[in-house]
């Protein structure tokens, strides 16, 4: 809505400071959807309609395209289809699958379910890691330490996660395998510019030339 706004009146000066906006939440200083029971849809949806406003401001508004790029670099892609839903529905599979639906993945999957955000890219790859470590927590939490993400934050989300990942060796093939699918869903919805993700979007056209 805002960035609609800043068009309409032509001003260029509010569409930097959408920019400056973008990049504190970003930079996790400033949370944008710090509310309870916001689906994962609506978030994509969201992230959608604003990249595709800024797709249109690329194509039609030269002049403006260094802002573009700028506002582009801080947000993800959205969701494609039920990208956001499946945020939703696939972290519960993974539970069921593996036998794991108390403890820190069932506060996980509260946080996905009502306030998914870019943590959650970091806190899947910190699981990854952690079990491809053997289950060394130290490493889990280095994951997350190096990419701005300690146990105060955990703590202060809306839905707070305050346990550790407390798996066995029986579930660490089956997990690493569901979790790595679903690294893909979270960063097709939250990381536009990760190369994977962007390669893959890619492959939904069906002419084989653009392969």
């Amino acid at each position: 809505d805002l960035l609609e706004e800043s068009l309409n009146s032509n001003d260029e000066g509010s569409f930097a400071a959408l920019f400056v906006w973008l990049r504190y939440c970003s930079l996790r200083q400033l949370v944008w959807n710090k509310n309870y029971n916001i689906k994962p849809r609506e978030i994509a949806a969201a992230q959608e309609r604003l990249t595709g406003i800024l797709q249109g401001v690329y194509k039609d508004r030269p002049y403006r395209r260094e802002l573009v790029r700028l506002c582009m670099s801080t947000v993800g892609r959205g969701g494609q289809g039920n990208g956001g839903q499946r945020i939703r529905d696939e972290i519960l599979d993974i539970q069921r699958a593996n036998n794991c639906m108390g403890g820190f993945m069932e506060q996980w999957h509260q946080k996905l379910h009502n306030n998914t955000t870019p943590d959650d890219v970091v806190i899947c790859q910190g699981l990854l890691d952690y079990i491809d470590a053997g289950l060394d927590l130290a490493v889990f939490w280095k994951t997350l330490n190096d990419n701005g993400i300690d146990k105060q934050r955990m703590m202060a989300y809306d839905r707070k996660i305050g346990g550790e990942p407390e798996f066995s060796p029986d579930q660490c093939d089956g997990l690493r395998k569901d979790l790595t699918k679903y690294m893909q869903t979270l960063k097709a919805v939250h990381s536009g510019a990760d190369l994977d993700s962007a390669a893959a979007y890619i492959f939904g056209y069906s002419q084989d030339a653009i392969h």
